[in-house]
C-alpha cells in the first residue's frame, strides 16, 4: 500500500514538472520570437522595490503601458525568463530601479498576433536554460523512481 502511494506521489510530481517544462519551452520559443516583434512607445506605470523584509531576496514589481492599433495594454514582463516579482541580487535590483523608473518612456516589443504579449527587453535569456536543465534533471530523477517503483509491484 505504501509503495503505491509513493508511486502516485512521484507520478503527480512528474506531471507538475512536465507542466513547468512546457512553460519554460514556451518562454524559450517566445524569447526567440521577440527578436522579430515590432515595437511601440510605452511608459512605466509603476516600478517599485518589492523586497521581502523577512528574507534576503531582492525583488521588484513593474507595470508598463503601451498602445497598439488604438487599444491600450499593460504588462509586467521585462523579458522572457525574468518574471515580475523576480528574486534578483541587490545590485541587479538597483539597476532595474534605475533603468525603469516610474514615468519613464520605454520601447515595448509586442507580439503582432497577440499584442497582450509584450516585453521591454527582447531576445533570449540564458536563465531559461538553467531553469529547463534543473527541471529536466528533476524529471529524470522522478522517472528513475517511477521505474524503480514499478518493479516493486
Amino acid at each position: 500500500m505504501g509503495n503505491q502511494v509513493l508511486f502516485y506521489i512521484i507520478i503527480l510530481v512528474a506531471v507538475i514538472l512536465l507542466c513547468f517544462i512546457l512553460k519554460i519551452l514556451l518562454d524559450i520559443f517566445y524569447s526567440y520570437k521577440s527578436n522579430e516583434w515590432p515595437s511601440v512607445n510605452g511608459t512605466v506605470i509603476k516600478m517599485r522595490d518589492a523586497t521581502v523584509l523577512f528574507n534576503n531576496d531582492s525583488m521588484f514589481d513593474i507595470t508598463y503601458g503601451y498602445e497598439v492599433n488604438g487599444k491600450e495594454f499593460t504588462s509586467k514582463r521585462i523579458a522572457y525568463g525574468n518574471y515580475t516579482l523576480s528574486s534578483i541580487s541587490r545590485k541587479d535590483l538597483k539597476k532595474c530601479l534605475e533603468l525603469y523608473p516610474t514615468g519613464k518612456a520605454i520601447k515595448v516589443y509586442y507580439d503582432p498576433n497577440n499584442p497582450m504579449r509584450a516585453v521591454i527587453e527582447k531576445g533570449f535569456n540564458n536563465a531559461l536554460l538553467i531553469y529547463l536543465g534543473g527541471l529536466l534533471l528533476m524529471l529524470v530523477f522522478c522517472s528513475i523512481r517511477i521505474w524503480q517503483q514499478t518493479k516493486l509491484f
